[in-house]
């Protein structure tokens, strides 16, 4: 099976670790895998950071995506190429992961008045 340069696309022996033509490092199927996962986290990131706000008027699901958001972009702040990605999803899941654990407390704070007016 053929292999190719990810740098200079030229065709470069199965068990070459830099190309011969260009010089540049050739990552092996593991990295480019281990890559392709840190690359998924950090746009997932993002769209649980979205997803957490959509869901913040909730409180228990909001907590749940946003704490969701924030592990993905622990992994994804590794990430080259969408490590801005990453970086605005771990800001969304913060800020709504906040908003929801206040939504949570007025919440309970409005059940118990509530609960207090009907016993008295």
């Amino acid at each position: 099976m053929a292999k190719f340069c990810s740098n200079c696309g030229k065709e470069i022996e199965d068990k070459a670790t830099i190309c011969v033509h260009c010089g540049s490092k050739v990552s092996t199927l593991e990295e480019q895998n281990e890559q392709d996962l840190i690359d998924k986290s950090a746009k997932n990131s993002l769209i649980f950071g979205i997803v957490s706000l959509l869901t913040c008027s909730i409180p228990v699901l909001g907590f749940i995506m946003s704490v969701i958001g924030i592990c993905y972009s622990t992994k994804g702040l590794k990430s080259e190429k969408y490590k801005g990605m990453a970086i605005g999803g771990i800001i969304l899941s913060i800020l709504f992961l906040i908003i929801s654990l206040i939504m949570f407390i007025i919440l309970i704070a409005i059940i118990l008045y509530f609960s207090k007016q009907s016993v008295g």
